[in-house]
């Protein structure tokens, strides 16, 4: 299976643009689709994506790092970049702590204060942690 075979399921399921999808991993849009179609535009030869890039996919579609791993095939490297995993992570958890703080925002009316909605935001994270979701 490839990342971008996992996107496009993702997205699907939970009727998301990849615009938003994008928003979600902390990616460009553009990169995402170059996942999704697995193929460099201007190249044309497969997309590599690195570990940096597979542990945001894999926190956007709320699936572990390792489990996301093992379903990928591996005939192409997966390329590991300079920043360390716990800054991408941190990154990508601040871009989607950003994202979903908007998503609530939205179906809520302007009475709430923002420490309520932090509140909010933080009460999700216990119960996706206390359930054992990343």
């Amino acid at each position: 299976m490839k990342i971008g075979d996992l996107i496009q399921s993702y997205r699907y399921e939970h009727h998301l643009s990849m615009d938003r999808f994008a928003k979600k991993a902390g990616l460009s849009k553009a990169y995402i689709s170059m996942l999704e179609k697995n193929q460099h535009p201007k190249t044309k030869k497969a997309i590599s994506p690195s570990l940096d890039t597979i542990k945001a996919v894999s926190f956007a579609i709320e699936k572990d790092f390792n489990e996301v791993i093992a379903l990928l095939e591996t005939s192409k490297p997966i390329i590991y970049e300079t920043d360390t995993p716990d800054s991408i992570f941190s990154s990508v958890q601040e871009k989607s702590r950003t994202y979903h703080i908007q998503k609530i925002n939205s179906h809520i009316d302007d009475s709430i204060s923002e420490n309520e909605l932090e509140e909010i935001i933080d009460y999700i994270e216990f119960i996706k942690n206390k359930k054992g979701r990343p």
